[in-house]
């Protein structure tokens, strides 16, 4: 935990914070987790499985 502190009190962290957040923000990223495949949203999570099967189709869509 007081890695974790350290870390966090670093000043390339706040960096990489703010950048992330930046991003999101330009996005429209309005909650977290938010997810993307390919560049695609995934909108509503409701189970792990679901998500599974979004990635499926999304690699069948791409050929993979």
């Amino acid at each position: 935990l007081q890695k974790f502190k350290d870390d966090l009190d670093q000043p390339s962290t706040k960096a990489r914070i703010d950048a992330d957040k930046k991003l999101g923000e330009t996005l429209g990223v309005e909650a977290t987790p938010t997810l993307y495949f390919n560049g695609h949203e995934y909108t509503d999570p409701k189970e792990v499985a679901d998500i599974a099967d979004w990635i499926d189709e999304e690699l069948a869509q791409r050929g993979q």
